[in-house]
């Protein structure tokens, strides 16, 4: 998935500042609550950070 398809069809459930990056990350849920998307922006552009299934850890996305 694209970070504009994430936004687009998923529920955002948390926003919050990454201290440790400088970046705002928001928290995107899919409809059927089995996967999250962080996603984090930084002047204005936004990126997926990382992503996490339900009941699985969470997986870093390398560039």
């Amino acid at each position: 998935m694209t970070v504009d398809e994430i936004i687009a069809t998923c529920h955002k459930i948390n926003t919050k500042p990454n201290i440790h990056l400088g970046e705002v990350q928001d928290v995107y849920e899919s409809r059927d609550g089995q996967m999250r998307y962080y996603v984090n922006r930084k002047n204005g552009v936004a990126y997926l950070y990382a992503t996490q299934e339900r009941g699985c850890f969470l997986l870093v996305v390398n560039e």
